[in-house]
Formats: C-alpha cells, structure tokens, sequence
C-alpha cells in the first residue's frame, strides 16, 4: 500500500517538474575528422580477399599526425603491415580481412 502510494506520488512529482532550460546542456557537434588536407593521398588501392579477389576499391592516406596509414572506403579503416606475405598492408572491415599493396 505505502509502495503504491509513493509511485503515485513520484508520477505525479515527474508530470509536475519542467525540464531543464539550462544551456550548459546544450551539447554542440564537435565532431573530429579522421583525417586533414595535410594528409598525404597515397593514391586508389585495390581491397583483396586473402585469394587476390578484388572486393572494394579505396584511397589510402598517411596520416601526418601520426604516421599510419587509413583507407577511406565508406568508412575509415586504419591499416596495419600485413600477415599474409602477398600483401602489405590489411584492414578490418566488418569481419573480413581485406589486403592491399602499393
């Protein structure tokens, strides 16, 4: 009864309240960009399977922030040296791998 009663009370108290009109909750976008002009285009590379299929066609980058470099292709994918010997480079993408070499 005394549960009842002060879920009653609390619905009543949430209609009653007005919302906060504070602007320091105002949250603007600030998104950052993956990459910067400063970047350096590496040129179009061909996405492979591991078999030497081509599935996707991307731009790759080197980053002058850091030195890695991306594959812009739909998303941003940052590559890493590769582990089969036939490529140099690999992204995730979803849940393959997909190879490229300059």
């Amino acid at each position: 009864m005394i549960t009842t009663f002060l879920s009653i009370a609390a619905a009543l108290m949430l209609q009653i309240s007005e919302p906060v009109q504070n602007e320091s909750f105002v949250v603007e976008n600030n998104a950052v960009e993956m990459f910067s002009a400063e970047d350096q285009c590496l040129g179009e590379v061909n996405l492979c399977d591991p078999n030497g299929a081509t599935c996707f066609t991307g731009t790759a980058y080197k980053s002058e922030e850091n030195g890695r470099i991306y594959v812009k292709c739909n998303a941003i994918y940052w590559a890493q040296k590769s582990n089969n010997p036939n490529w140099e480079y690999m992204i995730r993408m979803g849940d393959i791998w997909l190879y490229f070499s300059f």
